[in-house]
């Protein structure tokens, strides 16, 4: 479970905002607030990686769910196909397992577009 955001932590975030907002280098404005630039980059680091990993998990929850018409069973053909978000068709004999197919959808979120 994802715990929220340390006071501290949500006061170098605004601060990490606001350097966004105003379009200033990390250096500049700790110069002219009077804070620590390294611990503004520590914390934009440490951010990033978190919002990485929830993205990741993000990117997978898309991956993993969408809307299924189910059919007549004498319909359907035999196996099952997972159709990716770019296209690409994987055709399989049965469903997957669930731990191989977590492991196929982190692998390709981890991949540039």
């Amino acid at each position: 479970m994802e715990q929220e955001l340390t006071q501290a932590q949500r006061v170098w975030h605004e601060h990490l905002q606001r350097i966004d907002r105003e379009s200033m280098t990390i250096s500049a404005y700790s110069r002219r607030e009077g804070v620590s630039a390294q611990s503004l980059y520590a914390m934009r680091g440490w951010l990033k990686s978190r919002s990485a990993v929830r993205r990741v998990q993000s990117d997978a929850s898309r991956e993993l769910f969408t809307t299924v018409t189910v059919r007549d069973a004498a319909d359907a053909p035999a196996g099952c196909v997972l159709v990716l978000g770019n296209g690409v068709q994987l055709r399989l004999l049965q469903p997957p397992d669930p731990s191989w197919l977590g492991a196929v959808l982190r692998e390709l979120s981890e991949r540039p577009r």
